[in-house]
């Protein structure tokens, strides 16, 4: 009788594959360390050697624009062009002349009628010098000299005697004085640009001036329009944005430069091309746009130099020497309540007392006048403190 004999078992077998298994793991994983490892030595290595590209500076635009403003540009262009305050005061000599009398001039409604529709391409009587506020030339190179007049070339002066947010003085605008609410944009006018004034607002998506050929001249705003490059004269592509509402529905503007004015946001600033260069940024061409707000300071309380903290409660005036005795708590709507008043003086005084005093002895040692008392017809109440001219201690 044969004896079958079974092969002896191998004990193990089992760990060794495993054990095998775990050193490929390490293996491969020890090589996607030291990949890894490499290649972020590699990018920190070439984000060393390359320079960081800033962020475009606001700063260059918003020059640029107050250089305009200021002193203007020959720059057609420029949405500024036409639009700046030294023509506004001195108007504009042909010939590289200089005006030295200011505001002296008739403006645009004091000149006979102007058809200025031939040089822009349009029939007669299309549109007049005075509905004229968009001086850039045309893709066609056309345009408007915004000081000189059509026929014959000869100039005109633009510097009226008045301030007043209309079509001459375009980069004003007007502001609600009860209220607080932009009615009168910068660099814009309602009225001119819907002079049907229409409920939604004169910049409602369905206004006729945003696409014809005459509405390009009755704003600064870049319209939508033909797909032209950037930094076309035009100031006008598909991809620029219509004016959006506000939160009642109207169409007030781009930009909401005066924050939260009567208890609602609206928007009071347009967009509008001051003649910026194409620039690129991380492979992208940009144009600065800009968005201002300029309001006269006329009627204003100037609270850097108005009122005083010698009065008891308010400022104290007697006989209105200077703009330290007018009593901003009498002027304002609302009015400024006693405790904001004193606020305001003791931020602006550090709480101490409100020079000139009147007094020429007593608390100014004597300092003022040597200590004298000057005749009665030249004695003064500086601070507006005392009951008359006379104080003297």
């Amino acid at each position: 009788m044969l004896a079958i004999r079974h092969p002896a078992r191998r004990r193990g077998a089992i760990l060794l594959v495993v054990l095998a298994m775990l050193a490929l793991f390490a293996v491969i994983a020890l090589s996607f360390v030291l990949y890894a490892e490499s290649e972020a030595t590699s990018m920190r290595n070439g984000r060393a050697a390359r320079n960081e590209i800033a962020d475009p500076n606001p700063q260059e635009a918003a020059n640029a624009f107050l250089g305009q403003l200021l002193l203007g540009t020959d720059d057609n262009t420029s949405a500024m062009y036409g639009h700046d305050l030294a023509t506004n005061k001195y108007g504009w000599v042909a010939g590289g002349g200089q005006s030295y009398s200011p505001y002296s001039g008739v403006g645009l409604t004091g000149l006979p009628p102007e058809d200025v529709s031939a040089p822009l391409g349009f029939a007669p009587n299309t549109i007049l010098r005075t509905g004229l506020v968009n001086y850039t030339r045309n893709t066609a190179g056309q345009f408007v000299n915004p000081n000189l007049r059509v026929v014959g070339g000869t100039p005109f002066n633009k510097s009226t005697p008045y301030t007043y947010a209309d079509r001459a003085n375009f980069y004003l605008a007007m502001q609600d004085p009860v209220t607080g609410r932009i009615i009168q944009p910068s660099f814009f006018r309602p009225d001119l640009f819907d002079p049907f004034n229409n409920p939604l607002g004169s910049l409602y998506p369905g206004n006729a001036n945003w696409t014809n050929p005459v509405g390009r001249y009755l704003t600064t705003r870049p319209r939508p329009g033909p797909n032209v490059p950037i930094g076309d004269p035009t100031r006008e592509h598909p991809n620029f944005p219509l004016v959006p509402a506000d939160a009642d529905g109207i169409y007030r503007g781009d930009v909401a430069n005066m924050k939260f004015i009567n208890g609602s946001q609206q928007n009071d600033s347009l967009w509008m091309y001051a003649g910026a260069p194409v620039k690129e940024w991380r492979g992208k061409q940009y144009v600065s746009m800009i968005a201002p707000l300029i309001l006269d300071l006329s009627g204003r309380i100037n609270m850097s130099v108005a009122g005083n903290n010698r009065g008891a409660t308010a400022s104290a005036s007697n006989q209105g020497f200077g703009a330290w005795e007018v009593n901003p708590t009498n002027l304002s709507s609302p009015p400024i309540t006693t405790l904001e008043y004193a606020a305001i003086m003791n931020a602006r005084y550090g709480g101490g007392p409100n020079a000139p005093a009147n007094r020429y002895t007593g608390s100014t040692n004597g300092n003022i006048n040597g200590g004298k008392v000057p005749p009665q017809i030249s004695r003064i109440d500086a601070d507006g403190v005392g009951p008359g001219p006379a104080m003297s201690a």
